[in-house]
């Protein structure tokens, strides 16, 4: 097995595993395991990267699991709207950051 597809193992089996990790939460409706990473979010704020100015949560979750919606767009996360902020996909994975608290 290459680097590459323990890797990918390792996202499928170790990463998002809600023995370990993750936990379930609706994604536009769709139940999926997701990783949250309020650490992450900080670091890159404390870092200066505007990417995710304004988010006030990160997750990962598997890419094949979701649609993916662009900075800007809607998300529905447990029944409420949230606002996008930034959407990244490397090796399986997607990383989001979203507002919550999307004003009306």
């Amino acid at each position: 097995m290459t680097l590459a597809e323990q890797i990918l193992a390792d996202n499928e089996n170790v990463f998002l595993e809600l023995e370990d990790f993750a936990e379930v939460h609706r994604i536009d409706g769709v139940e999926v395991n997701i990783s949250l990473d309020s650490d992450r979010l900080d670091e890159l704020k404390a870092s200066g990267n505007t990417a995710v100015d304004g988010a006030d949560m990160m997750f990962f979750v598997r890419s094949r699991e979701v649609k993916k919606v662009n900075p800007g767009g809607i998300l529905n996360f447990d029944g409420k709207e949230c606002k996008v902020v930034y959407w990244t996909e490397n090796k399986g994975i997607a990383s989001v950051a979203i507002q919550r608290r999307v004003g009306r």
